[in-house]
């Protein structure tokens, strides 16, 4: 399961082993690698710990599809998981399912259009969570998936939100992006920044 991490995959690792953080948010353009290490994050979490139940966020299953789920399936694959060995892929519900200690990772819709009181999400409970492409959530869906978290812990695991967003001016960018270039972020809060050379990519693709 190990693969080479470069120094900022390594710097969101060292923050989900560090007790005090809660909330790590991972910025930085298209093609950075900010969901792949956050996959990676969510996929160790559920292999390692039993009966982990670990949302991953976005705004609509379609783009989910074309997207953050692919980068899950590929992440499944550099880590030499096997489907039907280690895992098995449900598609309807969209999910990840360990066969040997029964974790779970959701795909889950977080469209305000289409659920404005955020009910569906209101009754998630779950480990942590993966909020991918953040920006593109209205804040009470940010919001309320956030505070799903810190539920299904039994077996020691951490009880995290991994945020990937483009620093846009949005309410995101206020909340993280602003204290960041401040230094004034709350204690439990990272903020890493990637870039082109962060990512997974090989040399011939990044240029």
């Amino acid at each position: 399961m190990a693969l080479a991490l470069k120094p900022k995959q390594v710097q969101v690792i060292e923050a989900i082993n560090n007790p005090k953080i809660s909330t790590i948010v991972l910025i930085g353009a298209v093609g950075t690698g900010k969901t792949d290490i956050a996959a990676h994050a969510v996929i160790s979490i559920c292999y390692q710990f039993p009966r982990t139940y670990w949302p991953v966020f976005r705004q609509n299953n379609s783009t989910a599809t074309r997207s953050v789920i692919p980068s899950y399936l590929n992440m499944l694959d550099m880590m030499n998981l096997v489907e039907g060995v280690d895992y098995k892929h449900r598609q309807n519900p969209h999910e990840i399912i360990f066969l040997h200690n029964k974790s779970v990772i959701p795909f889950v819709e977080a469209d305000i259009s289409k659920d404005r009181q955020g009910r569906k999400i209101k009754g998630i409970n779950a480990t942590g969570n993966h909020i991918d492409e953040a920006d593109e959530l209205a804040q009470t869906m940010f919001v309320t998936a956030t505070s799903r978290r810190g539920r299904r812990n039994e077996n020691g695991q951490p009880s995290l939100s991994i945020v990937t967003m483009n620093p846009n001016d949005t309410y995101l960018k206020e909340l993280y992006y602003d204290p960041w270039k401040a230094g004034t972020l709350p204690d439990d809060t990272v903020v890493i920044e990637f870039t082109i050379e962060d990512s997974w990519q090989s040399k011939a693709d990044i240029d």
